[in-house]
């Protein structure tokens, strides 16, 4: 595993653990959703897509960023 995977799990469990899984989006069929702004033109699918609902639990989640 490169390191950039590794970054890239450990920051997934940390948002996880401060948002709750049920709110983090990593199966490719429900990536697709996000894979569009509104330039259709452009696109690119995410790996990970995460879900907050307050601004406390966005900042919890970046304060224990690695």
């Amino acid at each position: 595993m490169s390191e950039a995977e590794k970054k890239c799990k450990q920051l997934i469990k940390t948002f996880a653990t401060a948002i709750g899984k049920d709110r983090v989006v990593q199966r490719k069929e429900e990536l697709i959703t996000y894979e569009f702004d509104r330039l259709t033109r452009y696109h690119q699918r995410p790996a990970v897509v995460f879900l907050p609902k307050t601004t406390e639990e966005m900042a919890a989640a970046s304060k224990n960023l690695p």
